[in-house]
């Protein structure tokens, strides 16, 4: 019998359970935190002086980098275990990188790229706005009233 080969994990499918003791599961997985890593770490973006970026810049959706990186976040805590991931990934460093990283999706906003200025005094009362609907946003006079 010829059984076709499976098709390779996508990123896409990993909006499941992630699988720790999947091969490809583990390779999307890497290839979802490595991408992330590298927009985070990319300064020549037009937004990356600013708090808050559009979700349009990801290179994955917000819930499969959310969930790539807390299946890699459990391992690392021993909350889930692995066969085929490195023990010394364990290590409170490693805890304390993902759980900014995932935190940091949170200033992602849905908003589209060109509507997030890249002030960042603008960009900060656009998410305001987006947080707080009908709440006037803060400006940049000082307590006084001056501008």
């Amino acid at each position: 019998m010829n059984f076709a080969p499976s098709p390779p994990v996508k990123e896409a499918d990993l909006l499941g359970a992630v699988d720790l003791d999947n091969p490809e599961h583990l390779q999307a997985v890497e290839r979802i935190r490595e991408a992330y890593s590298s927009l985070l770490a990319d300064e020549s973006r037009p937004h990356a002086r600013c708090m808050f970026r559009s979700t349009d810049e990801l290179p994955y959706s917000k819930e499969t980098i959310r969930r790539a990186l807390t299946a890699l976040l459990e391992y690392c805590q021993g909350v889930r275990e692995s066969r085929l991931l490195d023990a010394r990934l364990r290590n409170p460093e490693l805890v304390a990188v993902l759980q900014s990283t995932i935190a940091i999706l949170d200033s992602f906003l849905d908003v589209p790229l060109t509507e997030l200025p890249t002030d960042p005094a603008a960009n900060l009362r656009v998410a305001a706005q987006v947080y707080s609907p009908g709440v006037e946003a803060p400006t940049d006079r000082s307590p006084d009233g001056a501008a």
